[in-house]
């Protein structure tokens, strides 16, 4: 996953808070990084590395993206469609 992070914005991305959590990242690789252990605790039977290959996978997608506030959600969403077996749509 490391090669498909090098394009991701480690620039803070909160705006108010000090405390650091999964729905208070500090920058947008720690939110994926929650994404991946939140993803993977809801369905066990993709294990961790198959999940992060996901996210990995999708991030490509919005390697492109100059507004990097949402890539986080949008790659879990489009995650989770996978992982339930989803048809997989196209990113905006």
């Amino acid at each position: 996953m490391q090669g498909a992070l090098k394009g991701v914005n480690c620039a803070p991305v909160r705006a108010h808070s000090d405390q650091v959590s999964a729905t208070n990242p500090e920058t947008e690789i720690e939110a994926l990084h929650h994404v991946i252990t939140r993803l993977a605790g809801r369905f066990p039977a993709a294990n961790e590395n198959l999940v992060r290959e996901m996210v990995a996978e999708e991030l490509i997608e919005f390697d492109d993206a100059w507004l990097r506030t949402y890539v986080p959600a949008l790659v879990e969403g489009r995650v989770l469609r996978r992982l339930r077996g989803e048809p997989h749509r196209a990113a905006a």
